[in-house]
């Protein structure tokens, strides 16, 4: 198996003290797990196993509810084994590579026989063989959850999964943030989308796969069926049976403005017939769209979501 390089070594001695910025850093240029490896992952997870669906969203309130549940109704598609409503299995992915360092410098000749992000896909392997112990064997499991939190190591730790990275407007983000929220400070919450909508803008730039599928939020609440229809092309998943007539009924969860004794509710609400999660942020103070348009606009602009500022 490959092996550490003396300068590859010395960046890992450091992971633990390094901030969050350059952890990202170290994590993007991983190797990718070498043949030997993926053999034994591939056997781990289930050689004739499907590859799950791991919907992975921008952040909270960027729509995973909804979209786990139009995929749920597919029936060759397993939601959520075991109830295991939100998945953030990628988010530990320091802890797991501080976890090898450790072992590699309790004896630190295992570093000649395993490679620098072996662990990971093993680790990865192992977490879903233990949830494909909940699903129907002719199924597909569907994973959720909103964080894209070291996506750019999705492949290293999920090699034979799909990824589908679900983006939505930063302003609605946002908006619905702070209403679902309130105590939550509209400039950090700004913060928090840049940051994230930036980790799926450098991560689209590296990848080349088909196991992951790019996707608005705002496009499966348009046209819920061609979203679906998108989808399955992808995964190469049979659609010839799917209920389309029930995607436009689907009732609504989670809602920032559909709420229960003045709460959120995370159970299912009939979909009133002009609700409308799109452009909640319209009524904005000026204020609140120039702090928006100072911390965020250039990553909105990026993400394809505006041309320009004069919104």
């Amino acid at each position: 198996m490959k092996h550490l390089t003396k300068t590859v070594k010395n960046i890992f001695n450091r992971f633990k003290s390094e901030n969050n910025q350059n952890k990202i850093e170290i994590l993007n240029n991983l190797p990718e797990p070498n043949e030997e490896v993926l053999n034994i992952c591939r056997k781990i997870r289930g050689e004739d196993r499907f590859p799950a669906i791991i919907i992975h969203g921008v952040m909270r309130r960027s729509g995973t509810n909804y979209i786990g549940d139009l995929l749920n109704l597919h029936a060759g598609i397993c939601g959520f084994p075991n109830q295991i409503w939100e998945f953030p299995f990628l988010g530990t992915t320091d802890i797991l590579m501080e976890a090898q360092e450790k072992f590699f410098r309790e004896y630190n000749r295992n570093r000649e026989r395993i490679g620098q992000s072996d662990l990971l896909s093993l680790f990865g392997a192992s977490f879903i063989a233990y949830l494909h112990a909940y699903v129907p064997e002719k199924q597909r499991m569907l994973l959720k959850v909103p964080s894209v939190k070291y996506i750019a190591c999705f492949q290293n730790v999920f090699p034979f999964e799909n990824a589908l990275v679900l983006e939505r407007d930063g302003r609605d983000v946002v908006a619905s943030t702070i209403k679902t929220w309130p105590n939550r400070k509209f400039e950090e919450v700004c913060i928090s989308w840049k940051a994230a909508q930036e980790e799926i803008i450098e991560f689209r730039k590296k990848v080349e796969s088909k196991n992951i599928l790019f996707a608005q939020f705002e496009k499966a609440v348009i046209d819920p069926s061609g979203f679906l229809k998108t989808v399955f092309n992808e995964f190469n998943i049979d659609d010839s049976n799917f209920p389309y007539e029930k995607v436009n009924n689907l009732p609504v969860k989670g809602s920032s403005v559909l709420r229960v004794n003045g709460k959120v509710t995370w159970k299912a609400i009939k979909k009133p017939k002009d609700f409308n999660p799109i452009n909640r942020w319209i009524n904005w103070t000026k204020k609140q769209k120039d702090t928006f348009k100072r911390i965020c606009g250039e990553t909105l602009i990026k993400a394809g979501y505006s041309d320009d500022l004069n919104w």
